[in-house]
């Protein structure tokens, strides 16, 4: 039987298309914990092994090394458990720490009480929405719809521009932005 923290460990995984690295792990669930990143990776051998859930592909680049993927009995779980029905994970090299700092993100913010949603681009756009931000929430602090955008790099002042006025085309009067750092 999975524990708690197991469970989250596979919510986690299974709000983000199947996939997260231990990076992410060691950030989230086991964060503070001393030997934080071993204890996730120790966590995830043992899902794997006693339950089959999980497993681990190379991402063919030196950091993050390995991806912690569903398999299809862990995504069966996942839907049994948390209604969530996970389909192929996707990566991209190129968005590897985006990933990564979004879900940790998602995480924190998601432990603040409010409801977080993903979002896609092509879900999105089919609505008629002018931007796609990284995650959202319906009534963030009682302050109502409010986008989140994750940034690992700093943009042109063109690009902000653009993604506040589609914004406000959405109607939407919030954005959160989360920068990996203040440069």
């Amino acid at each position: 039987m999975l524990t708690d923290r197991d469970n989250e460990i596979m919510l986690l995984i299974a709000t983000f298309g199947g996939k997260t690295f231990n990076q992410v792990l060691e950030k989230t669930v086991f964060n503070g914990l001393s030997n934080a990143f071993k204890q996730a990776g120790n966590r995830v051998r043992k899902i794997r092994d006693k339950y089959d859930f999980l497993t681990i592909v190379p991402t063919g680049i030196m950091s993050p090394k390995n991806a912690i993927v569903l398999t299809s009995k862990g995504k069966e779980y996942c839907f049994h458990k948390f209604g969530l029905e996970v389909g192929e994970p996707y990566m991209n090299i190129i968005t590897l720490q985006h990933t990564i700092f979004e879900q940790i993100s998602f995480y924190w913010f998601s432990k603040l009480g409010n409801e977080l949603k993903r979002t896609t681009v092509k879900e999105w756009k089919n609505a008629g929405f002018k931007h796609t931000p990284d995650f959202y929430c319906e009534d963030f602090k009682g302050r109502g719809k409010t986008y989140f955008e994750v940034e690992t790099s700093k943009k042109q002042e063109k690009r902000y521009l653009e993604v506040f006025m589609n914004t406000l085309k959405d109607d939407i009067k919030n954005i959160v932005y989360v920068f990996e750092n203040e440069k």
